[in-house]
């Protein structure tokens, strides 16, 4: 059984290993990030100490967030301080724009799982709700008449292409306005209805020519798009019923399938197989429960190298104003008042960089998820309710509160005396 499951492994690795290189690309450049991070906060620690030494003033100068208050101008300037006009965060630019990178790569891991899950979702839903029926019938035998109750219709199964993987195309032909199915197909061998799920995957649209194939009888079949249906189950087009068996060459009172809303009674050796509703609302959350360790995954891995990435860029900016810092408590000033000086104004790039970051991540990530699953036939509906946006742009704000908490002690073990360390 081992030996049996390792093969399956292999097989799929193989079979899905543009997937998983393109995963896996995407975790390594934001380790790269956090990494290149680290090992370049001491040499800018280094580099901002040189300078200081060659060009502070013997007195001793420091830089604050946010602009200082009448009050704080007046105690400053009582003492003989020069103040000058430079914000700390046009100092602090460069530190800024990486940051923002480094909370840009994050969060495109983090929208890469919650793409993963709310497509997963979208697809359980709208398959429970596009299906009408109840019973589906598909006849390995057709009988000569329709049930009274049910719906007669004539399925086949073309193919399509998609990154080299060949996806199923279920073509239904339907006979004028259909209880089941909100398309109303045209007559003509070669006008089809498609539904949402190949619009939202190749962006077909309406007058389009779709060409798909038949392996079985090497033929190709080419339509045109005359409408778009909002039927999302798999990969579907529909014709009228009459032209499908024309183009296939039938009966002209052929079908294979029988919808209903009620269990008919039709002789079982008939039949291929009886589906129920049921059985699709099970089969539909299979895809949520399968990809639900993988999302959580993803979203964790993201929010760790967003808060790594987070604390060590505002570290870095902290350590490179610890003689301001240090100048300031000379002045008598308290670790809150320092806080609001040096810290809280990075709220402001924090706030501005996830009002880019998260639209722009969404954007990125919704135009290279297909690539993820390029073997799966489904609808793409990767929109986030308004909510979640807000949800994840809080819960950025919460990690910087947090990390801008952690950093107070950062800045409580910077001692007066740091100044005098450093003065020529």
């Amino acid at each position: 059984m081992n030996k049996i499951l390792s093969k399956r492994l292999l097989r799929d690795l193989r079979t899905n290993i543009g997937r998983y290189a393109a995963l896996l690309l995407l975790i390594v450049m934001g380790i790269y990030l956090v990494v290149s991070i680290v090992g370049s906060a001491e040499m800018i620690i280094r580099g901002t100490e040189n300078h200081k030494s060659v060009n502070m003033v013997e007195d001793g100068q420091f830089t604050v967030f946010v602009p200082l208050s009448d009050e704080n101008i007046s105690e400053l300037t009582d003492d003989g301080t020069q103040i000058e006009p430079i914000r700390q965060l046009v100092r602090e630019s460069r530190s800024a724009v990486t940051m923002i990178c480094g909370m840009l790569v994050a969060i495109m891991v983090v929208m890469l799982g919650l793409d993963c899950y709310v497509m997963c979702s979208n697809v359980r839903d709208y398959t429970v709700s596009d299906t009408k029926y109840e019973y589906q019938y598909l006849y390995k035998y057709p009988e000569k008449t329709v049930p009274e109750v049910g719906e007669a219709a004539y399925i086949e199964t073309l193919s399509t292409d998609c990154m080299g993987y060949t996806l199923d195309v279920t073509v239904i032909g339907i006979d004028g306005k259909s209880k089941y199915f909100d398309a109303r197909p045209e007559k003509g061998k070669t006008k089809a209805v498609i539904n949402s799920s190949l619009v939202e995957r190749y962006g077909y649209k309406v007058g389009d020519r779709v060409v798909f194939s038949n392996s079985a009888a090497d033929a190709d079949y080419s339509f045109t798009v005359t409408d778009i249906s909002d039927y999302s189950v798999g990969f579907t087009i529909f014709m009228d019923i009459g032209s499908m068996r024309e183009l296939f060459g039938k009966d002209e009172d052929y079908f294979n399938t029988v919808y209903s809303d009620k269990r008919l009674d039709i002789d079982e050796g008939r039949l291929y197989s009886v589906t129920t509703k049921e059985d699709i609302e099970r089969s539909a959350s299979v895809f949520v429960k399968l990809m639900f360790s993988l999302v959580v995954t993803l979203i964790a891995a993201g929010t760790v190298v967003f808060c790594v990435v987070m604390y060590l860029m505002l570290g870095v900016m902290i350590d490179r104003s610890a003689m301001g810092i240090s100048l300031i408590k000379i002045f008598g000033y308290r670790p809150k008042e320092i806080r609001s000086l040096y810290l809280n104004g990075n709220l402001f790039v924090v706030a501005v960089g996830a009002a880019i970051a998260v639209p722009l991540a969404k954007k990125a990530m919704d135009m290279i998820f297909p690539s993820f699953i390029p073997n799966v036939a489904c609808a793409m509906k990767l929109s986030f309710p308004w909510y979640l946006y807000v949800m994840i742009y809080f819960a950025i704000i919460l990690v910087y509160t947090v990390i801008n908490s952690l950093l107070i002690r950062k800045i409580r073990k910077i001692s007066p005396a740091e100044i005098l360390k450093n003065r020529e």
